[in-house]
């Protein structure tokens, strides 16, 4: 769940379905522009995903607004280079609070490039998965994929909060395939041991680890 929508199967998009979820403006237009032009079949929706759902949360991202401002800094020489490292800053975009990994990549790149580079804080709406399954009017999923900076653990419960409330009631919303990063960014986020946790609360409802990282 994110901006990372990699479509393999170009001949027949119209076998493609599902859902891409993404908090940041400039990324909902780029993809709107770009992949979705193909995807009759696959919604764009733009919130961020956690355990509850509110109204205007901080989003940490740097724009391509800054992007641009920060390549006219450095020689045109290096500008392809720095360009490639800003890109990949903008895919980190983060809830709550920059992404743990920020800083790192911020001396590195006031190291090596002299930039300094800053995040905005933008707003989004936050949903439950609960929200999103109600809203978009699905159930179950045949691949879950959550990248979302340290949150993942918190979709992961959303997730299975929803699918145990739904199996009550006589429903399997369950995702077949559940993959989310597993970098150490949710143990920064929410404390050590959090990834684990959540790999156990998986097998605890039925999941099989099949690798981690």
């Amino acid at each position: 769940v994110g901006s990372e929508m990699c479509i393999r199967d170009r001949d027949r998009p119209e076998h493609v379905s599902g859902i891409g979820v993404e908090p940041v403006e400039q990324h909902v237009r780029a993809l709107e522009h770009g992949p979705m032009t193909r995807l009759s079949h696959v919604a764009l929706v733009q919130v961020a995903l956690g355990e509850y759902v509110a109204h205007g949360v901080a989003v940490h991202a740097l724009t391509e607004k800054d992007k641009d401002a920060l390549l006219q800094q450095v020689r045109p020489a290096w500008r392809d280079d720095l360009g490639w490292h800003l890109e990949y800053l903008m895919n980190m975009s983060c809830v709550g609070g920059a992404n743990p990994a920020f800083e790192q990549h911020r001396r590195w790149l006031q190291r090596t490039f002299s930039v300094d580079p800053n995040l905005e804080v933008l707003r989004a709406n936050l949903w439950s998965y609960g929200m999103l399954a109600q809203t978009l009017n699905f159930r179950g999923c045949e691949i879950l994929i959550v990248d979302t900076e340290g949150h993942d653990a918190k979709i992961l419960r959303s997730m299975i909060a929803h699918c145990q409330e739904q199996e009550r009631n006589g429903f399997s919303d369950w995702p077949e395939v559940v993959q989310f990063e597993t970098m150490s960014h949710c143990d920064k986020v929410e404390g050590k041991g959090t990834e684990w946790r959540v790999i156990t609360q998986l097998q605890e409802v039925g999941y099989e680890l099949v690798h981690f990282s």
